[in-house]
C-alpha cells in the first residue's frame, strides 16, 4: 500500500464539512484503504486553523485530533537534497522528503 500525506486543507474540509472529496479521502483512511502519514507540524496547523478560523472548542479539537490519530501514522519529515542540473548558471536542487515513522 502506498503512503500518502494530506495537506492541512484536506483535514480541515473533511472535519468541518459532511460532503466532498476531502471527506471521502479521510473516510478511505479511516477504512484502511489509504495509508496516511502526518507530521507534528501538519497536526498542529490543523488544530490551529480549527481553533482560530472555525472557533473550535477544546473538546472539538480533542475529537478532531483523535479522529486524525486513529487513521494516520505520525512521521518525522526529513529533507534530503541532491544537486540536479545547472540551469543558466544556477544550480537546481531537487528535494526528496523521507517519512520516518515516530517510534
Amino acid at each position: 500500500m502506498r503512503t500518502v500525506t494530506f495537506d492541512t486543507n484536506v483535514y480541515i474540509s473533511a472535519l468541518n464539512f459532511s460532503r466532498g472529496k476531502p471527506k471521502q479521502l479521510l473516510q478511505l483512511a479511516m477504512d484502511g484503504v489509504l495509508h496516511v502519514a502526518i507530521s507534528d507540524a501538519i497536526m498542529q496547523e490543523v488544530l490551529r486553523v480549527m481553533r482560530e478560523k472555525f472557533h473550535a472548542t477544546p473538546e472539538a479539537l480533542q475529537e478532531a485530533e483523535a479522529i486524525i490519530c486513529a487513521c494516520t501514522e505520525r512521521v518525522i519529515p526529513s529533507l534530503s537534497a541532491r544537486t540536479a542540473d545547472t540551469l543558466d548558471g544556477m544550480t537546481a536542487v531537487i528535494g526528496k522528503t523521507l517519512l520516518v515513522p515516530v517510534a
